[in-house]
């Protein structure tokens, strides 16, 4: 049954090749799905498959507390259901059923697109009754789209978004710039300075190599400011505040020593001016902190091409690494593009003027992510 007094839509349309199709009872096609071992032990904590009483049970019961949907992708000018989800204000139980189509960001996009739906109906909130602690993926995707933890169940934790105080509802900006009067010349160096509804002016000073200061006008959005931050410095997982209480802490990521021609980069250029700027504070190769990702036997650069052609000028054989969790559906794709321009190690990246730069790299990047925008 829908939300009470709520017409359930028939479709959603979350961009041109993913899909929201209403439960309309047949349901035969996802018997497979929980049939798998991994997706079995993300929903009910134990990897045992389903019988079919069960999965008739299940659709039942999230039929009558909610708006339940089948998610479905465009293959060869058809739609496929390829996973389940359901909408209320209480729960957002999600499952990618096909694992073909894992790890693909659908997850996080299809709950973007429910949380849309949410405000329209004029929820201040909304919750996940519970993710088990080692579905890393879920607790990534719900983070990401602005949920927070505010208690632990047995297994795991339970999960809000707040509209007002979600990240994704906060106009949270990272200042890019080497020169400001607003911020520390240090917190610009690291860009660890931010803005907060154009108002409120936050620093993050990393301090170690996992360790972070927060200090801002506002502690409301420390938290905030800190998953923002994060986006960009993953490694950093333990943030106090300038009297060294404990702020947030996140598990240990685990750095590694690695030689900087077996990285292949994701990038073909580095801004000179940028570079001239981040030289003045790479001394050693723990200035130097990279995030991996694997891709055929190769461990890809996310980011950090600038720092990285820095190590190189400064003749820095080594960096330090680690292996990212962030989704990367991209990587593919610029990694095939950076080959092409014969750029295979950090040595091989371009150098051009900041205009050149602004408009060959951040043209590129345009370009690409506008196709997902379509």
């Amino acid at each position: 049954m829908p939300i009470q007094g709520v017409e359930q839509p028939k479709y959603i349309q979350v961009n041109n090749v993913l899909r929201l199709r209403k439960y309309d009872g047949r349901y035969d096609f996802a018997y497979d799905w929980y049939q798998d071992s991994e997706t079995c032990l993300m929903v009910n904590g134990a990897a045992a498959p389903m019988k079919q009483e069960s999965i008739t049970i299940m659709y039942e019961y999230l039929n009558a507390h909610g708006e339940l949907y089948f998610i479905e992708y465009l293959e060869n000018g058809n739609y496929v259901p390829i996973g389940d989800v359901t909408f209320w204000k209480e729960d957002m139980p999600i499952v990618i059923g096909n694992p073909v189509y894992r790890k693909w960001g659908l997850g996080y996009l299809v709950v973007k697109k429910l949380m849309e739906r949410a405000r329209e109906l004029g929820y201040e909130k909304v919750y996940v009754d519970e993710i088990y602690d080692y579905n890393k993926g879920s607790i990534r995707c719900f983070e990401k789209a602005g949920f927070m933890p505010y208690e632990r169940t047995e297994k795991g934790k339970r999960y809000c978004a707040d509209f007002c105080e979600s990240i994704e509802q906060l106009d949270i900006e990272r200042i890019n710039s080497y020169e400001d009067n607003c911020f520390s010349e240090k917190a610009l160096n690291q860009h660890g300075a931010f803005v907060v509804n154009g108002v409120f002016f936050y620093e993050v000073l990393i301090t170690g190599t996992s360790e972070a200061m927060i200090t801002g006008e506002n502690r409301k959005y420390y938290e905030a400011v800190i998953e923002y931050f994060r986006f960009f410095a993953e490694h950093i997982t333990t943030f106090q505040d300038a009297q060294g209480n404990m702020v947030k802490e996140y598990p240990k990521v685990e750095l590694f020593e690695i030689p900087l021609k077996n990285i292949q980069p994701s990038q073909f250029y580095v801004d000179k001016s940028k570079k001239k700027e981040v030289s003045t504070f790479i001394h050693a190769k723990e200035d130097v902190i990279i995030p991996l990702k694997k891709f055929e036997n190769e461990a890809i650069s996310m980011d950090g091409h600038t720092r990285m052609a820095v190590a190189v000028e400064k003749e820095l054989d080594n960096v330090l690494a680690f292996w990212s969790a962030e989704e990367a559906d991209y990587l593919e794709y610029f990694v095939t593009e950076a080959q092409k321009r014969n750029i295979y190690t950090p040595y091989d990246l371009t150098e051009l003027e900041h205009d050149e730069y602004e408009e060959k790299w951040n043209g590129f990047c345009d370009a690409y992510f506008a196709q997902g925008d379509e």
